[in-house]
């Protein structure tokens, strides 16, 4: 189990991080910074969490599905801009 938090594809509980400090000589506070963070933290229900994935996963599909169907758009000022390099050289 410490293996996997320490590459990043496990995120350990507190018993977990208890023990590791136990075992370190540690307090718990080891592990947290002591300024409050930047961002709000955010806790959400697995399932919430898994219907919020499911919309991102859907609306990301209709966006590649609607990009394959528009046709490119040249950029404006495209061909000025060719033109006058061209006539620099």
């Amino acid at each position: 189990m410490l293996s996997r938090a320490e590459r990043g594809e496990r995120t350990p509980s507190l018993e977990t991080l208890s023990k590791v400090c136990e075992g370190l000589g540690l307090g718990l506070s080891a592990f947290f910074p002591e300024s409050a963070p930047d961002q709000p933290v955010v806790f959400r229900d697995v399932r919430e969490s898994e219907l919020i994935r499911q919309q991102l996963d859907e609306a990301s599909r209709s966006l590649d599905r609607a990009l394959k169907l528009l046709p490119p758009r040249p950029v404006a000022g495209h061909r000025q801009l060719r033109e006058r390099s061209a006539t620099k050289r």
